[in-house]
């Protein structure tokens, strides 16, 4: 997939009269760019980048003078570019889309940071659609639009009407060329009307953690997608689909998950039992604990990162993947860790990839983790087996 780097990136703050939008992304498309976009385009739209000029070339090609944008341009000469480059029918979809690329985001009011609220009131014409199957999105490609009108029927097209919905500012980030992308907030609450509960708290453990998207950081955070969500909530019950779906599911929500199946298993311990998890308290995940100055001397390190944390009894679980932890020097380095931790007075419980597969010794390490917290392990026997075994099926077995 093919997406531009769009340098000195800003957001429009606008109402729908004056939204010239006309390419929105979102839901299953949305997820996809914000998975597979390159890290430096991903992290052009989230952050404002800086002023200086910068190509605008496809991922991976050669810069080309030709390709930096005019500083000095005005955005009337901003837009009648953007028009131009629209005219030129014979250019192929994807140079067209760089060469209005630099008009279109002169063209975007300058200032503070700000974003689109909206989705567009008019119908994608057939090039517009084609430039966006272009950059090799999974079909259908999902699209947003603000009315009924502007819905299109057409093949590999999935158009979503968001009309009278409560929307806003942050649902849409812009990508230059007149096409943006449903922001990592607004995505979570798309998703909401379309997966299952435990499935919407995993992508919230992927948004919110360092896996999976393309930044190096988290995208989002359980606390912006909490407010975001909430303001989504409509009044007289025209709020948007999925919202109650959302914020159930942000109650299970945690930041900072490194890996699917640190967040596999955060959920098996704590979602709840109706959910088929073991209810025990949320952890902080990968907490930072600093060591002290006589534990530093025999360290390399300032600090240790643990997995799964729980402050208030001073509990550790880690989480062995095979990956990272095997091999003689490598579980040797785990050791000296681990006694390290153990010299702070933190208890330390290892789980590995077969722990977790392995359904009674899973539950053997749960007893475990329940005398470290002083909680007793109470579940109704007559339901939650069958709960447990449809959750250890959804989390594992696609896996």
């Amino acid at each position: 997939m093919h997406f531009y780097l769009i340098e000195d990136v800003e957001f429009l703050c606008v109402n729908r009269y004056s939204f010239d939008m006309t390419i929105c992304i979102s839901h299953e498309s949305a997820l996809e760019f914000w998975r597979a976009a390159e890290a430096d385009v991903a992290e052009g739209v989230l952050n404002k980048t800086s002023s200086a000029a910068q190509p605008k070339t496809p991922l991976g090609a050669e810069p080309n003078k030709t390709d930096l944008p005019p500083s000095a341009a005005s955005a009337a000469s901003a837009a009648k570019a953007a028009s131009a480059a629209k005219a030129a029918s014979a250019a192929s979809a994807a140079s067209a889309a760089k060469a209005a690329s630099a008009a279109s985001c002169l063209a975007v009011q300058r200032g503070r940071r700000r974003f689109v609220a909206l989705a567009p009131d008019v119908a994608p014409t057939d090039g517009e659609i084609e430039s966006i199957k272009a950059f090799g999105f999974t079909l259908p490609v999902h699209l947003d639009v603000y009315t009924k009108s502007a819905r299109r029927q057409i093949k590999d097209v999935c158009c979503h009407v968001c009309g009278n919905l409560p929307t806003r500012h942050g649902s849409y980030l812009c990508l230059g060329a007149g096409v943006y992308v449903s922001s990592p907030e607004m995505l979570f609450m798309q998703m909401a009307e379309k997966l299952r509960l435990v499935a919407l708290v995993e992508l919230g453990y992927e948004l919110c953690g360092s896996y999976g998207m393309s930044v190096k950081g988290a995208l989002s955070t359980q606390e912006r997608l909490v407010k975001f969500c909430e303001a989504m909530r409509g009044k007289k019950g025209n709020g948007r689909k999925g919202h109650r779906m959302a914020m159930r599911a942000l109650r299970f929500v945690v930041n900072g998950s490194a890996s699917p199946m640190e967040t596999k298993l955060a959920l098996l311990l704590c979602l709840p039992h109706m959910l088929g998890g073991y209810a025990l308290p949320l952890p902080v995940l990968n907490h930072r604990i600093g060591l002290t100055k006589s534990a530093r001397m025999t360290s390399d390190k300032s600090y240790f990162k643990c997995d799964l944390f729980w402050p208030g009894k001073s509990l550790a679980v880690e989480y062995d993947s095979d990956t990272f932890h095997t091999g003689s020097s490598r579980i040797a380095a785990d050791s000296r860790r681990r006694n390290q931790i153990l010299a702070l007075g933190i208890t330390v419980i290892t789980v590995t990839k077969q722990q977790i597969y392995n359904a009674d010794e899973f539950k053997k390490t749960v007893h475990q983790i329940c005398c470290s917290l002083n909680r007793r392990l109470q579940y109704n026997p007559s339901i939650f087996p069958a709960k447990l075994a449809s959750l250890r099926r959804e989390l594992l077995i696609k896996s």
